[in-house]
């Protein structure tokens, strides 16, 4: 750590005798782009104020107004294209505490990875839909090594070099790096499909910093960039303790919206299935031929972030007129559920008892000729479901899924009477520590039943597998559990 005695006060003075400022037009631009996304996180809060707890709104809104007029003072000093010489000189060793403590109070946003012991294993579980979360662990680290960096740059005489990369550490900050779906990050997930929001209050530091270092207000800015710090500081352990979301899991309310669209909604090609609790749809593979009894059925398990128009891909390609059938099952679990929660699992296998007998009851398909399939976390639990109820099922087909689940592990006999097709990526990156127990599974089950299959696409990662779904699907129909 650079102790505030450690830097010499001539660095700071130099600055502030600098009648110029430099990367002035960049600097007014990151700020004015700091107040809009501050603007859009109040308007956001504001709208979703239901979903938290009544003080939350108000005290959020007050430190956004804060930060707003914050912004608003810097940008309006930088507008008058001269700094004002300044008395209030401060120390640079400080400026540079203050800086270094921004991206460690900032990391609290994500329960302060990857600074944690335990951040590898929180890397290998990350859910697949997060596509950016390793990426935003990456870039936390790296800005604390290069704000370290800088500050041994100003250190070492290269003050100017230093302060130079402050701004434009904070431009690559707020490109958009954050998908996890909370209600914060929501409105930009749906624009742009990822949320600059993490890093805003870190960047607003940076620039501040850059200005003090320039003699904007030195000592009074440092008091400024700490009370920001303490500020994200508290959301942070407001969120990891769950006090800004009251009772809720954070990522709830999503699930819940989600849920609830997908209840209402009523895709054109698809026929909803009247069910309490979870949405469903079925639609015949084959659009002339319409509904009829007797028919081979594939249910599809979804997931919160699959949709029930997944089955129109399988429109008109199958050999024999097939039902298919999407069920909701795991739209009301959170993305960070994991796939060896016994109590999930559990209550997942009794809720999707009762959707297959309302199925059954309703749409009467062919009772030999029922598969299961589904693509990643969905996958696995089509492959758990399966297994767990080899008697009424032909077949499985998981797509991307991961084999390690004890509801798995513990019933390979099972895939004796069902026919198992796994197909995964060669470069999946999810999962990647299971890939030499999936080849091992993979053996047993194709052991256990000459119709099963692994497959382990060569060259292929985790999403790409999915244009092997459909020839996969045709070949499992050609079996039935008379054999």
């Amino acid at each position: 750590m650079i102790l505030p005695s450690s830097i010499a006060e001539t660095g700071m003075n130099d600055a502030m005798n600098t009648p110029t400022f430099p990367l002035r037009r960049l600097v007014l631009f990151l700020l004015a782009l700091c107040g809009l996304i501050t603007a859009v996180a109040a308007v956001t809060v504001f709208q979703a104020r239901a979903e938290f707890p009544a003080w939350f709104c108000p005290v959020f809104l007050a430190g956004t107004a804060l930060l707003l007029a914050t912004i608003g003072l810097y940008a309006g000093a930088l507008l008058r294209r001269r700094i004002p010489e300044s008395a209030d000189r401060g120390s640079p060793g400080w400026l540079w505490f203050a800086l270094i403590a921004s991206v460690l109070c900032t990391s609290s946003l994500h329960q302060f990875s990857p600074f944690r012991p335990d951040v590898a294993t929180i890397w290998a579980q990350m859910p697949p839909h997060l596509k950016l979360i390793q990426y935003n662990f990456i870039l936390t680290a790296g800005n604390l090594l290069t704000v370290v960096g800088l500050a041994v740059l100003f250190l070492r005489g290269r003050r100017h070099l230093a302060a130079m990369g402050l701004p434009i550490l904070a431009g690559i900050m707020l490109i958009p790096n954050d998908d996890c779906g909370n209600a914060f990050n929501l409105p930009w997930i749906a624009w742009i499909g990822a949320s600059p929001l993490m890093f805003l209050c870190n960047s607003v530091v940076l620039l501040i910093g850059y200005g003090a270092w320039h003699g904007l207000w030195p000592r009074r800015s440092v008091l400024v960039m700490c009370g920001i710090n303490v500020g994200v500081l508290l959301l942070g352990f407001g969120h990891i303790t769950q006090v800004v979301w009251g009772a809720r899991d954070p990522s709830q309310a999503m699930l819940q919206r989600q849920l609830d669209r997908n209840k209402q909604r009523q895709p054109a090609s698809l026929n909803r299935i009247p069910l309490e609790g979870h949405a469903s749809f079925y639609v015949c593979s084959d659009a002339r031929l319409g509904f009829k009894e007797g028919l081979p059925v594939i249910i599809c398990i979804g997931h919160t972030f699959q949709e029930p128009e997944t089955l129109v891909q399988f429109v008109g390609k199958f050999d024999e007129p097939v039902l298919l059938i999407w069920s909701d099952l795991l739209a009301d679990i959170s993305g960070d559920t994991s796939l060896e929660d016994g109590v999930v699992w559990e209550r997942k296998r009794q809720e999707f008892a009762g959707e297959l007998s309302r199925y059954r009851e309703l749409l009467s398909f062919d009772e030999r000729r029922v598969y299961l399939t589904g693509f990643s976390f969905a996958g696995a639990y089509a492959w758990m479901l399966a297994y767990d109820r080899p008697d009424l099922y032909a077949g499985v087909v998981a797509m991307s899924a991961p084999s390690y689940p004890p509801p798995i592990q513990q019933r390979l006999d099972s895939g004796k009477s069902v026919v198992t097709v796994v197909v995964r990526g060669e470069k999946d990156k999810w999962f990647p520590e299971h890939l030499a127990q999936e080849k091992q599974t993979g053996h047993a089950i194709e052991a256990r039943n000459p119709h099963s299959r692994f497959l382990l696409q060569p060259g292929e990662d985790h999403r790409e597998v999915a244009k092997y779904w459909l020839e996969n699907l045709n070949y499992i129909l050609q079996f039935n559990k008379r054999g």
